[in-house]
């Protein structure tokens, strides 16, 4: 017998453990969460939040664990606040005319999700709670429950039904997230095309790239201008002795096409600078054009072999463009400007989205763009684009602090009309501060360094932080609200899920007639929908979905954080 109850013993003495030590749960189910979460069916992965939530809720259930809502407030405004940062430069630009029809895309995909989820909420009879879940699930946004819940608990219902609304929210989201996530995968990947009238969405994928222009750089690598040539000279001819190297530079290609990167003098290597005069007998190695080399009477003196000289210092270097005379321009315009003579862009980076670099793609403030060419060309080509980001890899963490505290005063302010409590709520106070700290950063860079890891760490880890105490929290409720209104969420979330995105398609194609490639990747930012553009990119061959989704997604992360107030008083 006592061999028996040996096994029993032990989880037993486990669970108190963990009843006393809650933070052990939490991890864990974290841990777990990433794990599940990372494993694939076809492609399609259940995502790490999803996964924690399904974890969290079962540890809950089983062990009724108590963890302090601080901690979840905590998470949540660590990731919310970021989710600003990394969107807000995009996000400004979506507001202006040029961005109109892709504006007005996400928009008419925002209204319809929230139009479809309180019709069916209504038709269904579901609480706040149920009703909230409903909408974020479908529309796979799990910053809407933070909101959500924030605005539930202001209502005043009194603290037995906002526990029980509250817990009734992450239920609602976890039924309804997996057909938002696979639905909004299989709709714009498989069956969009379908429904725009596109047999093969890879030829249209290759005829957009064509209209586009041709790649300059593949990613990850550096390819050198052929036309660009590295010579040394023995310094002799009279234009040149007793002329600053700026100077001389200037008189020869005044756009910056002939460069002078190195000097030796009396057989030692010295450092280069516009102010360093050249001397007879000098041997400079120069940087420029096979035709301006070709004129050997213009050049400093004879040619002379130094491998050593004529040897390359190449740099690639990511820069913030801040300077007005970037934004709105195309690769290609830019690639002509005397300022990037000999330097050329190899990424794009856009919040935290990565664009491909055609010669038709336009650049945008706050883009961070890696550029790559000799370290004079360079160095010479970065303070006209904006502020290079290799100062520092550390975040500047009293911006990041001060800037949620902020945030969060500002969002717990409430204006009542009526009864009806109004407020940004805490979650939308660090959302606002993220987006106007991060709009600030991009027009002067030298506060609120966030490394894209850490961007992303505090992204992943404080949603899944969040989502982790609001599945144990629930858990013991989990069973008696699924059993309660389960089929009904999951049937409503396919309506949820399938009738905005079918009918932005079908307007996408007869009313906003857009490119196939570029509307469908416009859907899945506007459904804010990672994997679905994932899957997108897969079934075109290319990357060019993106073009259409980093519009949508930077405005329709901040529209469904608000729809997350919205659909709660309107079911109140």
């Amino acid at each position: 017998m006592k061999g028996e109850s040996f096994p029993m013993e032990i989880i037993y003495q486990l669970a108190a453990i963990c009843r006393e030590n809650p933070s052990i749960p939490f991890f864990f189910c974290i841990g777990a969460g990433y794990w599940l979460g990372s494993f694939k069916y076809k492609g399609v992965a259940l995502g790490a939040v999803a996964a924690t939530l399904i974890v969290a809720v079962i540890v809950g259930a089983l062990m009724g664990v108590v963890i302090s809502p601080n901690v979840k407030n905590i998470f949540f405004l660590l990731f919310i606040f970021t989710i600003g940062y990394s969107s807000g430069p995009a996000f400004f630009h979506s507001l202006r005319s040029s961005a109109l029809p892709l504006l007005a895309f996400a928009l008419l995909m925002a209204v319809l999700c929230l139009a479809s989820a309180y019709v069916m909420a209504k038709l269904m009879g579901l609480n706040p709670g149920f009703g909230a879940g409903l909408l974020a699930g479908s529309a796979t946004e799990s910053l809407m429950i933070g909101v959500a819940t924030d605005t539930i608990a202001k209502l005043g219902l009194g603290s037995a039904l906002t526990a029980r609304y509250v817990n009734d929210v992450p239920i609602a989201y976890a039924i309804s997230y997996l057909f938002g996530t696979i639905g909004a995968i299989w709709i714009t990947a498989y069956l969009g095309p379908i429904l725009l009238g596109v047999k093969d969405i890879r030829a249209e994928a290759r005829a957009l790239e064509s209209k586009l222009g041709e790649t300059k750089m593949p990613p990850d690598t550096f390819i050198e201008y052929t036309d660009y040539l590295t010579r040394s000279y023995r310094v002799e001819n009279p234009r040149y002795i007793g002329r600053s190297v700026g100077a001389a530079e200037a008189a020869e290609g005044g756009d910056k096409s002939f460069l002078i990167t190195a000097l030796r003098r009396q057989g030692e290597k010295i450092s280069v600078t516009d102010e360093t005069t050249l001397e007879k007998g000098d041997v400079v190695a120069v940087r420029s054009l096979r035709r301006i080399l070709a004129d050997t009477a213009a050049m400093p003196g004879p040619e002379v072999v130094d491998n050593e000289l004529s040897s390359l210092v190449m740099e690639r270097v990511s820069v913030v463009v801040t300077k007005r005379e970037w934004f709105g321009k195309t690769v290609e315009e830019l690639a002509v400007e005397p300022q990037m003579h000999g330097v050329i862009i190899s990424k794009i980076t856009r919040g935290v989205q990565e664009i491909p670099v055609y010669n038709s793609t336009v650049i945008h403030r706050g883009d961070v763009v890696t550029i790559g060419g000799v370290m004079k060309a360079v160095e010479l080509a970065i303070p006209t684009i904006g502020y290079p980001e290799r100062t520092s890899t550390a975040t500047d963490m009293v911006t990041v602090a001060l800037g949620i505290a902020a945030g969060t005063i500002v969002g717990a302010l409430t204006l009542k009309v009526g009864r009806i409590p109004l407020s940004l709520t805490t979650g939308g106070g660090a959302l606002l501060a993220g987006l106007l700290i991060s709009w600030f950063r991009s027009t002067r860079p030298v506060f609120g360094n966030m490394p894209a890891t850490t961007s992303w760490l505090f992204q992943s880890l404080g949603l899944c932080g969040f989502i982790a105490v609001v599945g144990l929290s629930c858990g013991p409720d989990f069973v008696s609200g699924l059993r309660q209104n389960g089929w009904g969420i999951m049937w409503g979330g396919i309506v949820v899920t399938v009738v905005p995105i079918v009918s932005c398609i079908l307007a996408g194609k007869w009313f906003f007639k857009m490119n196939p490639v570029i509307l469908l990747g416009a859907c899945t930012g506007a459904r804010l929908c990672t994997a679905a553009l994932g899957a997108l990119q897969e079934a075109c061959g290319s990357p060019t979905p993106v073009l259409g989704y980093t519009v949508p997604y930077a405005l329709n992360n901040i529209i469904f954080a608000v729809w997350g107030v919205v659909i709660v008083l309107l079911m109140a």
